[in-house]
């Protein structure tokens, strides 16, 4: 593919660690965020596919897109879960807990 066809890892999704930063323990890449980011990616090749009849890419990449919407979806919900368990489990709610 020339290089002017390819479309750079947005800053949100993190850099591609090499080896060597992986050694490190420097951190990588959100997977939410590069999950999305795949999604987002494939929706596009998949309607690229679509336009020009090819069937079977559409059908894959398609596939792949719902895969990582939902990879994405749940990591979302994890990270939100570990973070209300962080904090205590509290809520917006500030009635005790015995009356809710």
């Amino acid at each position: 593919m020339p290089a002017s066809h390819r479309r750079p890892v947005p800053r949100a999704a993190g850099e591609l660690r090499p080896a060597a930063t992986r050694a490190a323990g420097l951190p990588g890449p959100d997977r939410a965020d590069l999950a999305a980011y795949i999604g987002s990616l494939a929706a596009e090749l998949a309607d690229l596919a679509r336009a020009a009849d090819l069937r079977t890419l559409h059908y894959l990449l398609d596939m792949v897109r719902l895969e990582a919407e939902q990879k994405h979806a749940f990591l979302e919900a994890r990270r939100a879960s570990e973070s209300e368990s962080r904090d205590g489990g509290q809520t917006s709610d500030t009635r005790p807990a015995a009356s809710r």
